[in-house]
């Protein structure tokens, strides 16, 4: 992707940063500029996505990922800083916090400080094919991806959503509505697109994954090969994103435990930090987030220094420009919140983050306005109720009745459950209950609830009136 001096754009620059280098750094010539395949002047990027928020991604995932690595510097510079490996944990959000199988968003927390992504799995995991499949309508998806989005947003995106769905089942559905939520791009096993986001007829909201899950992988199908799916002969292409899926990787001592970490230490000494660093390993949030920004960014250079800008729409991301033609003497500081490498008369600046890195949260706006034991609760203020959350644990009572009502001011009452409620398959789950944002929320005085031994929590959300 080589720019020339100047490139033009008719689309608004949402978000825009420039580097000015000391006068005279490139004698007075236009130097060239590019954006390279992927962040650090990496040539390929891989990632591994794991699916239905298992606690084993934290627990054994994570660390095992972390001890291949690779530097922050392009191919072949050295002293680069030593990066772990890491995926994406591809939530089901209605599980996270459910039992002790599951991630809680702590754990979640802890994976996003260590660098893996939370990529949507949806909020209810439906969408089953076939006769007997789920028939979803449009508001069933919205309401799934409006929640999904906002959790994800509230609990460990600092406000931002994910950018990257994991369908379920499969099922491309969801395809359409994943823009509405600010997801750019989709993953599902046999996927149609191409296995190269930037060759023509890649589809990024239809990415293909490797399927290394357990059944697939263990040999049940001849394919018990450690680097069964894997690009053979000298490794994947330039500009390549090779996407490993499972549902879980094992405890230690375990068969697939002992394939995963050969598969990885293949993968990190012959492309990472000890073998030809020329890999890229990130979540899928952040790799397409990397790849729809370079594919829209708008450079513009000079002799004096180099500007880039994003469109509106285009994803936040960091970006890593390769420029040619700058003294080798010259004195460059880095600017800040920036990374700076040099060789020769090239010099690779990775940027800050550029616009805003994840999706905007959903509208409206809500925020949670209890959180707690099961039981009704009593505002003190009329409140706007969207939503409510509730901890189921294991099966109700006999005979039981789930009954969610919100309180009107005129005495009145309005139940906030659909006409179906299946509380069946609840063993730690959190069901989720509410007009928002298929109807206009409910201004209630209160909430009540009649309490069974199969609920542990609630929580309410209503309308952030403050925003």
């Amino acid at each position: 992707m080589a720019v020339a001096a100047v490139c033009t754009s008719a689309s608004l620059a949402a978000a825009e940063w420039s580097w000015q280098w000391p006068a005279g750094a490139t004698g007075g010539a236009v130097p060239q500029v590019e954006i390279t395949p992927y962040l650090y002047g990496k040539q390929w990027a891989y990632t591994v996505e794991i699916d239905d928020a298992p606690k084993l991604t934290h627990d054994v995932a994570m660390p095992l990922l972390a001890r291949q690595q690779f530097t922050d510097a392009p191919p072949g510079v050295s002293a680069g800083r030593l990066m772990p490996f890491v995926g994406g944990a591809a939530i089901i959000v209605l599980r996270v916090g459910g039992n002790e199988h599951h991630l809680s968003w702590d754990d979640c927390r802890a994976l996003r400080d260590a660098g893996w992504g939370i990529i949507n799995h949806s909020y209810f995991h439906r969408g089953r094919l076939g006769e007997n499949g789920d028939k979803l309508s449009p508001e069933d998806i919205r309401f799934d991806l409006f929640w999904s989005q906002t959790l994800i947003a509230h609990e460990v995106g600092d406000g931002r959503a994910a950018t990257h769905f994991a369908y379920p089942y499969g099922n491309s559905v969801y395809q359409k509505y994943l823009g509405e939520f600010g997801m750019v791009s989709g993953s599902r096993t046999a996927g149609k697109s191409i296995r190269h986001p930037y060759n023509d007829g890649a589809i990024h909201l239809d990415y293909p994954r490797n399927n290394i899950d357990e059944k697939a992988w263990s040999g049940s199908r001849g394919n018990s090969e450690v680097l069964w799916q894997f690009p053979d002969g000298d490794g994947p292409a330039e500009g390549q994103l090779v996407l490993d899926f499972t549902h879980a990787i094992e405890p230690p001592g375990t068969q697939n435990n002992k394939r995963w970490e050969k598969r990885l230490e293949f993968i990190g000494r012959t492309f990472g930090a000890a073998g030809k660093d020329n890999v890229w390993s990130a979540s899928n949030n952040e790799i397409f987030s990397y790849v729809k920004a370079r594919q829209q960014a708008n450079v513009v250079v000079d002799a004096e220094g180099v500007r880039v800008s994003l469109p509106d729409g285009a994803p936040g991301s960091r970006l890593t420009l390769k420029i040619t033609g700058i003294d080798p003497g010259a004195d460059l500081p880095t600017p800040d919140g920036a990374l700076v490498y040099r060789q020769g008369n090239t010099v690779w600046v990775t940027t800050p983050v550029i616009g805003e890195a994840g999706a905007a949260i959903p509208q409206p706006r809500v925020r949670r306005v209890y959180k707690g034991p099961m039981q009704s609760v009593q505002f003190d203020h009329p409140v706007q109720v969207a939503a409510v959350r509730l901890h189921q644990t294991g099966d109700p009572s006999e005979g039981f009745v789930l009954r969610v009502d919100a309180q009107l001011a005129d005495g009145s009452s309005r139940s906030l459950l659909p006409e179906m409620v299946d509380l069946r398959w609840g063993n730690g789950v959190w069901r989720l209950y509410g007009p928002v944002p298929n109807a206009p929320a409910v201004t209630a005085t209160a909430v009540e609830v009649n309490h069974d031994q199969c609920f542990r929590e609630m929580e309410i959300w209503a309308l952030d009136t403050g925003m």
